[in-house]
């Protein structure tokens, strides 16, 4: 191709943990895949210098989760004014000003003659006043002055909407899935709860979340099926619910169905007596818990 190759790219954020976040992991992959590249993530800041971290690939072509270095960007430094010319010498200002008033001085200007006016272009006796014009100009520009006064204030000190959770699944060994959200998003948003509901195969199970589960970032679930779906709920103080879905579709659910209308019968009904075994599975295991429950207070009000 004879044309320059990409080595890497950047992306500036205002605020949050530098680390590469899935869409930018995604991004990355997307155009560089093994051939490396690096990553920089440049954080600017409105009265303080820009903080950069360089993120780099491995011999596989995988992205680090840690940078390789973090740096500070500062400002240009202003230009210095030009230099001012040199001032003649005294003694040729001297002789300059010596031929001035030696040289002749210039014949007096001759008497200006009384041209009269035409009646159509005289100025009129009372002219309006024109305070009122600069008082509207002034007035304008203190108007214009609050609107980028409150622009900028607006910019600086009110937050951003948020950004999303940007929910994603992926499989790790045999039967287990990596549930990831982007815990950046929600690191500095205050006191916050949560869910994750789980429909694996028809079976739903919600599992609660604190602040410190959703800062962990992931979670590891053991599928029964090969068709799961995720949706995780964060309540965050003062603002509204926020929620993202996932789903993941194994290599099995693909060869489950077929096109023939008697063997797609028949894989209905096993689907149906799966989905009531793992219900009743569920329910006995429910039940233990419980029971297992009232033992250990029992238990505890005897030791009193």
């Amino acid at each position: 191709t004879g044309g320059p190759t990409p080595v890497g790219w950047f992306r500036s954020r205002r605020q949050g943990d530098p680390r590469p976040k899935p869409e930018d992991l995604s991004l990355h992959y997307r155009y560089f895949g093994p051939s490396g590249g690096f990553f920089l993530v440049l954080r600017p800041s409105v009265f303080g210098p820009t903080q950069a971290a360089i993120f780099l690939a491995d011999a596989d072509g995988a992205l680090s989760d840690s940078p390789a270095h973090e740096f500070e960007l500062e400002a240009a430094a202003a230009a210095s004014p030009a230099p001012r010319p040199p001032r003649a010498p005294i003694a040729m200002r001297d002789r300059a000003h010596a031929a001035a008033k030696a040289s002749p001085a210039p014949p007096p200007a001759p008497a200006p003659v009384a041209v009269p006016v035409p009646a159509f272009l005289s100025t009129p006796e009372h002219l309006p006043p024109r305070r009122f014009y600069w008082s509207g100009t002034a007035t304008a520009i203190l108007v214009a002055a609050l609107v980028l006064s409150a622009v900028f204030l607006v910019a600086l000190f009110v937050r951003p909407p948020f950004p999303g959770l940007a929910l994603a699944v992926s499989e790790e060994d045999g039967r287990r899935l990596r549930v990831q959200w982007d815990r950046a998003a929600i690191s500095g948003e205050g006191p916050r709860s949560g869910s994750l509901e789980i429909n694996d195969g028809g079976v739903t199970r919600s599992v609660a979340m604190n602040g410190e589960t959703l800062d962990a970032g992931s979670a590891i679930y053991t599928r029964l099926t090969d068709d799961v779906q995720f949706r995780l709920t964060v309540r965050l103080e003062g603002k509204a619910d926020v929620s993202a879905e996932a789903r993941y579709l194994g290599a099995g659910s693909a060869r489950r169905f077929e096109s023939d209308p008697a063997k797609l019968e028949r894989q209905v009904q096993e689907l149906i007596q799966e989905r009531d075994e793992l219900k009743t599975r569920v329910n006995k295991l429910t039940e233990r818990a419980v029971f297992a429950e009232k033992q250990l207070q029992k238990m505890k009000e005897a030791g009193r």
